[in-house]
């Protein structure tokens, strides 16, 4: 079983300029009924402007490729990358590539940050709508360090940020706007910037872009600081499931050399790992880069280390003698399975884990287990509609 068993939802048609396409989307990832109807007016407003020649383009926070693919199959000449913090879009947009037989370079980054090129003549986005303003400022312009002399940038917008955006764009006396229509619920804007285009930056996650807040947090008479990020769960309080898990932390008094977490958030959790486990080596497994840099940052803050792995499901070269974290909410049972089965891999021989989720989810995931085999139930314990598990890995 291959994460495109458990992930995919169901294969999408779409048709544009007399090209028929195909999607696998998920379930997981923006848009998974249809190509979404902002997607559809940006590729028609570059239509209706007259937006052909382009040669090399970037597609910024590409879901499942969309953009990208359209883009390229209509221009097989053209270079095309596609960006994204979520490794699971990373994979999708490389598997629908190939489905509608086109070639792409696909790259992890949080913003632009990862993007090293310098010019680009077109880069779209379907740009978030709950990123933050500094985020949006980011995304709108910072592209022009990334764009060739006259390149164009072509974003749309849903109705909510689009006053936002309008006032970004207008008050910045380097843009001009070159093309601008309004549908029901979305802003279609092309613009380019005036005089030479911008040198890169040092990284939007260095210069605070991604910052909301400095936050202390105390566990086991430890108190340690935080700097949280937007558009990550527990920037004010933690969730119910971090609470069990920190919960069975203070039950678990054995250090162990080498260990996981899973699902890290702002870094709250492996924190308080590294305080009571002591580990020589701790290994942060996440699909968000974001997620991945405020939990390595807050680590180093506050004198510890970790080896970080953006992917999709937990594999890394050196097994953890434990595992620590959360599961999404809501799973499948096929990803249940195959959750087990990855951890299986992951965790050594009479090695402990420690996981957290909804009661719903952890049902499935002891299902799951029951057919598996891979490890014994130890510990469980519930609340507030959460449920955590301590196993034992069987040798």
């Amino acid at each position: 079983m291959t994460f495109r068993d458990v992930f995919v939802k169901k294969q999408i048609p779409f048709h544009f300029r007399n090209t028929d396409f195909s999607f696998h989307v998920s379930q997981e990832l923006f848009s998974s009924q249809q190509v979404d109807h902002g997607t559809q007016r940006l590729l028609r407003s570059l239509l209706f402007a007259k937006v052909d020649n382009y040669t090399k383009v970037l597609d910024l926070g590409c879901g499942y490729g969309p953009l990208g693919i359209v883009l390229q199959k209509l221009r097989p000449e053209s270079r095309v990358t596609c960006a994204d913090r979520d490794a699971l879009a990373l994979e999708f947009t490389q598997w629908n590539a190939a489905e509608n037989a086109v070639q792409i370079q696909t790259t992890a980054s949080l913003g632009y940050d990862s993007v090293p090129d310098t010019d680009f003549d077109l880069i779209v986005s379907n740009i978030p709508a709950k990123v933050g303003e500094s985020v949006l400022k980011h995304m709108l312009l910072d592209a022009r360090a990334h764009l060739a002399p006259d390149g164009l940038v072509a974003i749309v917008v849903v109705d909510p940020i689009a006053e936002f955006v309008e006032q970004v764009l207008i008050t910045n006396e380097t843009v001009e706007i070159t093309y601008h229509r309004h549908w029901p619920g979305h802003h279609v804007y092309h613009y380019r910037f005036v005089g030479a285009v911008g040198q890169p930056q040092e990284s939007a996650f260095v210069r605070g872009v991604f910052y909301r807040d400095r936050s202390f947090y105390a566990f086991q008479g430890k108190k340690f600081g935080l700097d949280v990020s937007y558009d990550l769960p527990e920037f004010d309080q933690l969730g119910h499931d971090t609470k069990l898990l920190l919960k069975f932390l203070k039950r678990i008094k054995t250090r162990f050399s080498a260990v996981g977490v899973l699902g890290p958030r702002q870094g709250h959790l492996a924190l308080a790992t590294q305080k009571t486990w002591q580990p020589r080596a701790m290994h942060i497994f996440d699909r968000d880069v974001l997620a991945l840099q405020t939990t390595q940052q807050n680590l180093q803050q506050n004198g510890f280390s970790a080896t970080i792995h953006h992917q999709v499901g937990w594999s890394s070269d050196e097994p953890v003698e434990a595992i620590i974290g959360r599961f999404p909410e809501k799973m499948s049972m096929e990803q249940a399975t195959w959750s087990v089965a990855q951890l299986a891999e992951l965790v050594a021989s009479k090695g402990t884990a420690v996981l957290a989720s909804s009661s719903t989810t952890m049902t499935r995931l002891l299902e799951a287990n029951a057919k598996n085999k891979a490890f014994v139930l130890q510990d469980r314990d519930k609340n507030a509609g959460y449920s955590v598990v301590h196993w034992q890995r069987k040798s």
